[in-house]
Formats: structure tokens, C-alpha cells, sequence
């Protein structure tokens, strides 16, 4: 019985060992993925592609093509922005990576500037080809910034000196990307 007890007590440590080095090699595997992904995949496009499909969602496959491509060509890719939500550092789903790692973040904010010139190409697109949600969002948004050009217009029509903006003005598309703030600084064209 000795020797049947000492036996599975030595059987019981390989398999531990074994189990060790195994989860060992697992993360090593993983880690060697996480790297080779984060130097091939384009997150800003990624992340683009997810957003029009979450606000194009109800549209017929063919249609949500065309209005990705409006949208993509109304915007000036060159200072889009992307920024990342930390996640909560007790529960990271790669604890060994950064907080604040794309891999870790439950969200992201892509700021995506739009041309002023495609405005309302970029307005039509979503008022016809996204949900009621987005398109009535996009209205609001399209009227604000009309109203706030008109009111600058004016002001600037009256006396260009007394242009001076006093606080922020926001309206936004709650979870997405599409947010018109309108900075109350000294205005310049």
C-alpha cells in the first residue's frame, strides 16, 4: 500500500508538471499571436468597419456597402483619432498586457473628422441609410451645426471683435462615434 501510495503521490507530481509546462507553452503561444496581430491588424479600419456595420445593420447588403464608402470618403483620414477606454484592472482579460492594451478595452472612441466640403453627403448617408436611432441622431446633430453656423454668421455680421464663445456646447450620439462640439473660445475661421 506504501508503495501504491508513493507511486500515485510521483504519478500526481509529473501530471502537475506536465499541466505547468503545458500552460506555459499556452501562454507563450498566446502572447506570440497578441504580437503578431498587433503589428498586422489596422485598428482604425477595424474599428470603422465595426461602427458602420452596427449603423447600417438594418440596411440591404448591397446598400451598406455604398453608404461605407460615402462615409469613408467623407472623412479625413489623416486626422482620424482613436482612443481606447482602460479596462478594469481586477478583471483584464490578459492581465500580463497593459490596462489600457487594445485587448483590454471594453470600448473605443473613434473620432472620425469630416470633411466640411462632404458634410452633406456624409448627413444624407446616415439619414437615409442608417436605423431610426442613428438617422434621427444625425438630424439633430446636422440641425445644431446649421443653427450654430447661422448664429456665428450673424454675430460675425454684427461685430467681429465681440466673437467670443463662453462654455462647451455638445451633441452627441450616446455609445458612438458622431459628436459635434462646438468650443466657446475666441472664435477664428
Amino acid at each position: 500500500l506504501e508503495k501504491y501510495a508513493q507511486e500515485r503521490q510521483e504519478a500526481e507530481a509529473q501530471r502537475l508538471a506536465t499541466q505547468s509546462r503545458a500552460n506555459q507553452y499556452a501562454r507563450l503561444r498566446r502572447d506570440e499571436l497578441i504580437e503578431s496581430y498587433n503589428s498586422q491588424i489596422d485598428l482604425q479600419e477595424e474599428a470603422f468597419r465595426g461602427l458602420i456595420k452596427q449603423i447600417f445593420d438594418n440596411s440591404t447588403p448591397q446598400h451598406h456597402s455604398y453608404y461605407a464608402e460615402v462615409l469613408r470618403s467623407c472623412i479625413d483620414w489623416d486626422k482620424v483619432g482613436i482612443h481606447y477606454e482602460s479596462g478594469d484592472s481586477q478583471s483584464l482579460p490578459y492581465p500580463h498586457l497593459p490596462a489600457a492594451h487594445f485587448l483590454n478595452t471594453p470600448a473605443i472612441r473613434l473620432i472620425l473628422p469630416v470633411f466640411k466640403s462632404t458634410e452633406e453627403a456624409f448627413f444624407s448617408a446616415l439619414e437615409k441609410g442608417a436605423g431610426d436611432y442613428h438617422s434621427s441622431s444625425a438630424e439633430a446633430v446636422n440641425r445644431y451645426i446649421t443653427k450654430y453656423r447661422k448664429h456665428i454668421e450673424e454675430l460675425f455680421a454684427q461685430d467681429s471683435e465681440q466673437l467670443l464663445l463662453d462654455s462647451y456646447d455638445s451633441e452627441l450620439i450616446l455609445g458612438r462615434h458622431l459628436e459635434a462640439v462646438l468650443s466657446r473660445t475666441l472664435f477664428e475661421e
